[in-house]
C-alpha cells in the first residue's frame, strides 16, 4: 500500500532528497531542470511524478504545474497516466499555454484555471 511505501522512508532520506531536488530549480528554471527535480523527488518511496509535481508546483509555480486529474484530463486526455513522460508532456503544454496567455500567467496558474473550469462546468 501507499502507506507501507511511505513508512520505508527515513526523515533523513526525505530531507536529503527534497533538498537535492529543490536546490536545482528556481522560478527561471528550464523544463529540463524541472524534469530532473521531478525525477529526484521520485526517489522518495511513495512519491511518483504526480506527487513530485505537487511539491514542485508549491516550490516553483512559475515553472512547475501540478498534475491534477482535471488538468491532466484537459491536456493529455484519458486514460490518465501519472508517469514521467506524461509529466514532460503536461509541463510543456502548460508552459506553452502560459506563454500564449501572457506575462501574468505561469504553468501552475494554467493548471489552476483548468481545475476550476472543470469544477465550474459540473455545476
Amino acid at each position: 500500500t501507499l502507506m507501507s511505501l511511505i513508512r520505508k522512508n527515513t526523515d533523513e532520506k526525505v530531507q536529503t532528497v527534497s533538498k537535492s531536488a529543490l536546490a536545482i530549480v528556481d522560478k527561471t528554471s528550464s523544463a529540463s531542470k524541472v524534469i530532473e527535480a521531478c525525477k529526484i523527488l521520485t526517489q522518495i518511496h511513495g512519491v511518483g511524478p504526480a506527487t513530485a509535481s505537487l511539491i514542485l508546483s508549491v516550490a516553483v509555480p512559475e515553472v512547475a504545474p501540478f498534475m491534477s486529474d482535471e488538468a491532466m484530463d484537459a491536456v493529455i486526455g484519458l486514460p490518465r497516466a501519472y508517469t514521467l513522460p506524461k509529466f514532460v508532456k503536461f509541463q510543456a503544454a502548460a508552459a506553452k499555454k502560459a506563454e500564449e496567455l501572457g506575462s501574468h500567467w505561469n504553468p501552475d496558474l494554467v493548471e489552476k484555471a483548468l481545475f476550476c473550469n472543470s469544477h465550474v462546468c459540473q455545476i
